[in-house]
């Protein structure tokens, strides 16, 4: 991955970062947000699965996210916690 500003992965002015998170994990934003989403995800997937290579799982990530599983666990996460009491 090429190095970028930090202002490349950052929120536009007057959106929340959780609304950014959203919104990059619904397909609404792609390049280096949707990348460095790629990254962290598989630096998990490798934690937890050493015998898979760093590029392998960023392409399991990626690939998990073109299926739209991604789009369906955020709307999981999202009904489950409008579920819990405030």
């Amino acid at each position: 991955m090429p190095t970028v500003p930090a202002s490349a992965i950052s929120p536009p002015h007057g959106m929340s970062k959780g609304d950014f998170s959203l919104k990059i994990l619904a397909g609404e934003i792609d390049g280096a947000p949707l990348q460095m989403i790629f990254a962290n995800a598989a630096l998990l997937i490798h934690l937890s699965d050493p015998n898979m290579s760093l590029i392998q799982a960023f392409q399991l990530a990626r690939d998990s996210f073109s299926k739209g599983r991604m789009a369906e666990r955020v709307q999981m996460v999202r009904n489950a916690l409008a579920k819990v009491p405030a």
